[in-house]
């Protein structure tokens, strides 16, 4: 015969969490084996009276989520998880002692199988409890005993916002630079044919080649000229020139008063292709690492290889991106 055995924390404040061995059923060898009672192997050993014990519990500052100030009974928590985990110290009736990590962050997973930061403390049975906006993944339910969330959320890039184009650029980003070119190649070809029309009809005001351009560029602007001219050639020319500068002038002045009204924003990158192909520099916190662990995918490996450490919750990176709007950062939504 052979006891099988188990223990009740909590059971009551001398125990608390004191290991005291209960039998809680015997196996009997003989007449095939069996056991000698029919109670359960696996009762309930925790209720919802913690009888006033004390627990040891991990925790860090990530607001709005958390919040942590000293007081006359040592280290408190406010905020969301703060105030809800005073609720549930409350409710349950225990007292507790906030921990703080050695690095002040939530930890990782080593080589070895170990765990660093809040994690670790949790795994090398330094604390009991540990909260602060924690990301209940696979990989940390496999190991630690987590709760129901209370939030969920999900994690996207977050870039700057794009800078608004100054209104003076509307002055010349009515046309393409294409276009632009070919109204100068139009304006110089114009000025010379005028010239050399000028040269054959005998026309006093165009027989200079500054003459002709000042007809011309006066055409242009929409102003007058000093002295229209007279042969039947010249005035058809004249005519034309007149009337597509009149076309452009109009087509001009339309989109140049919606360019001073609004003038929109600068390109902003609006895929992650678009992301890893340009010049910029992006990152995230390194835990997020096995997100992107896919070989087969060339996508995630470029991210993975390229991208930055922001070091404990993000703070740093997201003043990059906020105050230099060079930094992409891919962290939670909220």
């Amino acid at each position: 015969m052979f006891s099988i055995y188990t223990w009740f924390p909590y059971h009551s404040h001398s125990v608390c969490a004191h290991v005291r061995e209960v039998v809680i059923n015997k196996w009997n060898f003989k007449d095939g084996g069996k056991f000698s009672s029919d109670s359960s192997l696996f009762p309930s050993k925790i209720g919802n009276d913690l009888k006033n014990c004390t627990l040891k519990v991990s925790t860090l500052e990530i607001e709005p989520f958390n919040s942590l100030y000293n007081s006359s009974n040592g280290l408190q928590a406010g905020d969301l998880e703060g105030r809800l985990f005073n609720l549930i110290a409350k409710t349950l009736n225990f007292r507790f002692i906030l921990k703080r990590p050695e690095n002040d962050d939530w930890g990782e997973k080593l080589p070895n199988n170990t765990w660093t930061g809040m994690k670790g403390d949790l795994f090398k049975n330094v604390t009991e409890v540990g909260f602060g906006g924690l990301l209940l993944d696979t990989e940390l339910c496999n190991v630690f005993d987590c709760t129901s969330p209370y939030l969920k959320d999900r994690l996207i890039w977050h870039v700057a916002r794009p800078l608004q184009i100054p209104q003076w650029q509307g002055i010349y980003r009515v046309f393409k630079t294409y276009m632009w070119i070919t109204i100068l190649i139009i304006c110089v070809v114009v000025t010379i044919l005028m010239w050399l029309m000028g040269l054959s009809e005998k026309e006093v005001y165009f027989h200079k080649l500054d003459q002709s351009f000042s007809h011309m560029w006066a055409s242009f602007l929409g102003v007058s000229v000093p002295c229209l001219p007279k042969s039947p050639k010249l005035r058809t020319l004249f005519f034309i020139w007149v009337i597509y500068c009149l076309h452009i002038n109009i087509l001009y002045l339309s989109f140049l008063t919606s360019f001073m009204i609004n003038p929109g924003s600068e390109h902003q990158v609006s895929s992650v292709e678009e992301l890893i192909h340009s010049t910029l520099q992006y990152g995230y916190h390194n835990g997020f690492d096995k997100y992107f662990n896919d070989p087969t995918d060339n996508l995630m490996v470029t991210i993975l290889n390229h991208r930055k450490h922001c070091e404990g919750d993000g703070t740093r990176c997201l003043l990059r991106m906020v105050i230099k709007e060079i930094f992409p950062f891919w962290y939670q939504k909220l």
